[in-house]
């Protein structure tokens, strides 16, 4: 077996002592909340800061436009996946696993999850919820009518999963599945599906596990069992489904016509600075919700948004934003984009011609395309940049 260490960003590092922001230690005093050191895994996830350990408090304020724009949620304070990419890009570490084994060919992968480590409810998270997931809902051809990447064999079908105890299980493909730990650490739905479905609360709306689920479906005026598991697995829209996020929900997005969503501190997220603090520092985040781009515009201006990329970062609003950085006392921030190449050329391997098929098939020929490009660009092509960073 080949393993995957922790590096310096999961929990190689030793914390020290913990502590915790005021408002927890206030709960934990009075007797409304378990001591730290009861809720915390037992080996945390140490994450190094950037610069230096925080300070408790404060609000983070963002925007979101429209009811469908959950995306930005995921990227900002729901990106907790098995796996999650390093700050500089340069690979995947462990994340919500502890450490993970893969064998010589990348068909199996036995995942480690962090002992004691627990819901935002205080129920343990487990292997048997990733099991509850695989065997009740990716198996389940009501729910998952088509299985897909990154759970899925290349003919289709889903993965094998194997509980071994439980903080240890494994998933095992029928062919290498190489870049399976990066699929893993992309902060896509799909990606990190596996660790969204808190069994203990959501066996309640499966028909396997409750008889009477029919009166769920009414009650929450759902066609079926599938519709109301969608919906009460929902972290940002449900306020009472348990989650690993750093923050929970307790003003929902997407429902009635609400003017934002608001999200406050999880008592029981399993990271920790160096110093031993839990994390995260920040008490509240709030996303305003919008009806256009020119609202969030005038609200960056007038101060009123924290940190966000996410539709300012268009070189239409830059010539504004730029203008009234110090009055609006904010700055621009150099970022990465996770997907740059918004337009690829793929060439058919399988060209019916034989000489196409042999020039397509060469290595050679598309990386001397690809420079090529990069050199010259495409002077005759036709269409306008998808994607321009601020």
């Amino acid at each position: 077996m080949t393993a995957l260490g922790a590096f310096s960003f999961n929990g190689v590092l030793t914390p020290a002592k913990a502590g915790e922001a005021p408002d927890l230690a206030a709960m934990v005093e009075s007797g409304d909340l378990a001591p730290l050191e009861e809720r915390l895994p037992e080996n945390p996830l140490v994450v190094e800061p950037v610069d230096r350990v925080g300070d408790y408090g404060g609000l983070w304020r963002m925007a979101l436009l429209g009811g469908s724009d959950d995306s930005w949620i995921r990227r900002t304070v729901a990106y907790e996946n098995f796996m999650r990419w390093t700050p500089d890009w340069s690979g995947v570490v462990p994340n919500i696993a502890e450490s993970v084994d893969v064998n010589d060919d990348a068909t199996e992968f036995t995942f480690h999850l962090r002992e004691g480590m627990k819901w935002s409810d205080g129920a343990p998270f487990t292997a048997a919820d990733i099991q509850f997931w695989h065997n009740d809902l990716l198996l389940n051809k009501e729910f998952t009518p088509t299985p897909a990447e990154p759970f899925i064999n290349a003919d289709g079908s889903p993965v094998a999963f194997e509980m071994i105890d439980d903080y240890t299980f494994t998933f095992t493909f029928k062919e290498p599945k190489g870049l399976f730990l990066q699929y893993l650490a992309t902060a896509r739905t799909l990606d990190n599906a596996a660790v969204r479905y808190p069994r203990h609360y959501l066996e309640q709306y499966h028909p396997d596990y409750n008889d009477d689920v029919q009166a769920e479906i009414d009650a929450a005026g759902e066609s079926n069992w599938v519709g109301l598991m969608v919906n009460k697995s929902e972290f940002y829209s449900n306020t009472e489904v348990p989650t690993l996020n750093g923050w929970i929900f307790t003003q929902g997005y997407g429902s009635g016509n609400a003017t934002a969503a608001v999200a406050e501190r999880n008592p029981y997220y399993w990271k920790v600075d160096t110093e031993g603090n839990q994390l995260p520092y920040i008490d509240t985040v709030r996303y305003d919700i919008l009806s256009d781009v020119e609202v969030l515009v005038t609200k960056t201006l007038a101060g009123e948004i924290e940190f966000q990329d996410r539709h300012l970062a268009v070189p239409a609003n830059k010539p504004v934003l730029y203008e009234g950085r110090e009055e609006g006392n904010f700055e621009f921030f150099e970022e990465t984009p996770s997907a740059p190449n918004t337009m690829v050329m793929m060439f058919n391997l399988n060209h019916r011609d034989d000489a196409m098929r042999e020039i397509f098939q060469s290595k050679d020929f598309r990386i001397g395309l690809s420079h090529a490009r990069a050199f010259r660009g495409n002077p005759e092509s036709r269409g306008i940049p998808l994607w321009d960073c601020l």
